[in-house]
């Protein structure tokens, strides 16, 4: 009985190559993404990277931008603030004021410091203008600071969020470039 030779496992010399006279060309590694698996992974039954194989791929994702929203929300909440701060401090100023000045003034508490009752009213809603001036620059001043404060926090937060999801691929291999001396 003849045996027959066993086939080659690869295209013979004339099937592969197109032309008889081609040569073979030097094969580059391929280009891949992820970093080879060990050996033995994925364990038998499991597809090797993605989504599962036999299903339908999911839609992409929508990108909700809620950190874009949410930081613009705090930055409106800031600016209302500001403005109802401001303009509250502009209506309180003259409230109290002759209270202020009939509390000074009266009764002849001027006396001794100024020469008549209009001399020490004058001088009293000079003073408690200056202070409330003080006041609310103080005040404009602790909000736009704990403004500067979330602003930061906030941006620190999302910097750690960014670099959590970021993609872990390893970029892909370029060699050195090669310059004539």
């Amino acid at each position: 009985m003849t045996s027959t030779p066993p086939e080659p496992n690869g295209p013979t010399e004339a099937q592969q190559y197109e032309h008889p006279g081609e040569q073979p060309q030097e094969q580059q590694p391929p280009a891949y993404r992820y970093p080879p698996s060990p050996p033995g992974y994925p364990p038998p039954g499991y597809p090797a990277q993605g989504w599962p194989t036999g299903y339908p791929a999911p839609p992409p994702r929508k990108r909700h931008r809620i950190f874009l929203w949410m930081f613009l929300a705090i930055q409106a909440l800031f600016i209302v603030w500001l403005i109802v701060g401001g303009l509250n401090a502009a209506n309180t100023a003259s409230t109290g004021l002759p209270h202020e000045i009939a509390r000074q003034c009266a009764h002849g508490a001027w006396h001794g410091l100024y020469n008549s009752y209009a001399d020490c009213a004058r001088q009293v809603r000079s003073l408690h203008n200056a202070a409330n001036g003080i006041g609310n620059t103080i005040g404009a001043g602790l909000v736009v600071g704990i403004w500067v404060a979330v602003d930061f926090i906030l941006g620190l937060s999302y910097l750690i969020y960014r670099m959590a999801t970021r993609d872990r691929t390893p970029p892909m291999y370029c060699p050195p470039a090669q310059y004539p001396r």
